[in-house]
C-alpha cells in the first residue's frame, strides 16, 4: 500500500458467487515541516539559509519551496521567493544594518504549502564599525 493511501475493501455477495474488490485512494496533504532550518553565513546585508527535506512529503512530491521574512518583532511575514525542491539553500539579500529579521521556509506539494519551519533567534544583520576619522598632523 503506498504512503498515504487508504485501503478500502468491497464484499458483494450473491446466491451462486462472491466477489470483492479492493479499492485504493490515495490520500495527499501537505508536506511536513522542513528540517534544520539554519543560518549558514551573514554579512551586513544578506543571509545564507540552509535545511533539509521534510520527513514527510504528504504523499506528493515536493514541488518547492517558500521563503518569507519578518523585519523587527511584529511578525509581519513578507514572501522572499519560491525555489526549486532540488535546492536547500538560499541567500537572502537586501538587509539592513542593525535591523532584526526573522526567516522562516516551508516546502510545497500539489496539496499545497506545508508547515512553516522558522530561524530560532532572529537575526541581527552585522553593523560595521564606523572608520575612524584620519589624524592629520601640523608640521
Amino acid at each position: 500500500k503506498p504512503a498515504g493511501s487508504s485501503s478500502v475493501f468491497i464484499v458483494s455477495m450473491g446466491v451462486l458467487r462472491c466477489e470483492f474488490s479492493v479499492v485504493i485512494f490515495l490520500v495527499k496533504d501537505i508536506p511536513g515541516i522542513p528540517e534544520g532550518l539554519d543560518i549558514m553565513e551573514r554579512n551586513r546585508s544578506s543571509v545564507e539559509l540552509c535545511w533539509s527535506k521534510p520527513l514527510r512529503d504528504g504523499g506528493a512530491p515536493i514541488e518547492s519551496y517558500v521563503i518569507e521574512k519578518s523585519e523587527g518583532r511584529y511578525h509581519i511575514w513578507t514572501p522572499v521567493d519560491e525555489i526549486s525542491a532540488m535546492r536547500f539553500n538560499y541567500r537572502v539579500t537586501g538587509l539592513l544594518e542593525a535591523h532584526r529579521y526573522s526567516f522562516r521556509v516551508a516546502a510545497v506539494n500539489s496539496a499545497g504549502i506545508g508547515h512553516w519551519a522558522t530561524v530560532k533567534v532572529p537575526v541581527i544583520s552585522i553593523r560595521l564599525k564606523c572608520a575612524l576619522s584620519p589624524l592629520f598632523v601640523q608640521t
